[in-house]
Order: structure tokens, then C-alpha cells, then sequence
């Protein structure tokens, strides 16, 4: 079954978004320490053009999963799983910074730990080798297909 969603030709107050406090040095801090920073938005694609400046470190965001890119949005677990699967991360190494509830719900449906991080900032960061997650730090079910 295929979407249909209609353009959206305007964000209203866009404009007026801004960044937390130090959302850019975060960003910026992770990439120069070798992470990918990935963001997965609910946005369209298009959103990008203005997402990007607004968080202030948009050269620090190695790549993007956009609503074009999955079947359903956050909460449910697709645009994380599809960040992953498209931009290389390792589940094991990965971690969500999420502005939303529905960031870290989808972040628990997709098996990793998901940090509130309050508005304008939902970004996926693939943690360093050797850095693995501590076991039981995300919830404990069943993950289907691979091990």
C-alpha cells in the first residue's frame, strides 16, 4: 500500500526555532571525536533546508532519515531502524538524543536508549569501538531476526 501525503509548502514558525543551549557544541563535540551523527526527523526532506541551520551545527550531521524515507513515524521504531540501516550504525553503538516524548518512545521500540534532550534536537550518534553499551541499559525483549 502506498502513501500519499500532501506538499507541504510552508513551516509555520520555523523562524522562530532555535536550539537548546549548547545543542550545536553536542553535535559538533560528537562528529570531532569520530561519531556519525545521524538525525532522524518526522519532517519531510525539504524540512532539512531550514532543520540544519537552525540546529547550528548542521556540518556536523553526517546523514538523515526523513517521514520519505519510512512506512510510520515516532513513535514507532522505523525512522530509527531506517537511520541504522542506511547510515552504517552499529544498535549496539548507538544512542538517541530525542526532543520529544515520541523520540524516546521509538527509541525503546527500537531496542536503544533514549535520552531526553527537551526541543529542536533529535539526533542518533554511533558510539566509538570498545565503548559498548553496558548490558540492561535499554529494554529487555526479544529482538527479532539477528542477534
Amino acid at each position: 500500500m502506498s502513501r500519499t501525503r500532501a506538499p507541504r509548502t510552508e513551516t509555520p514558525l520555523r523562524e522562530n526555532v532555535k536550539p537548546l543551549p549548547k545543542t550545536a557544541d553536542l553535535l559538533r563535540t560528537c562528529a570531532d571525536r569520530g561519531l556519525a551523527v545521524v538525525l532522524a526527523t518526522s519532517g519531510q526532506e525539504a524540512d532539512l533546508e531550514w532543520m540544519l541551520p537552525a540546529i547550528g551545527a548542521g556540518d556536523a550531521v553526517t546523514g538523515a532519515t526523513t517521514s520519505a524515507d519510512v512506512d510510520q513515524g515516532k513513535p514507532e521504531p522505523d525512522l530509527l531502524t531506517t537511520a541504522m540501516r542506511d547510515h552504517g550504525l552499529d544498535p549496539q553503538r548507538t544512542v538517541v538524543v530525542g526532543d520529544t516524548v515520541w523520540d524516546v518512545e521509538a527509541a525503546q521500540r527500537a531496542g536503544l536508549p533514549g535520552i531526553p534532550a527537551g526541543p529542536v534536537l533529535t539526533v542518533s550518534v554511533a558510539l566509538p569501538p570498545g565503548c559498548a553499551r553496558r548490558s540492561g541499559s535499554s529494554p529487555s525483549r526479544p529482538r527479532s531476526g539477528r542477534g
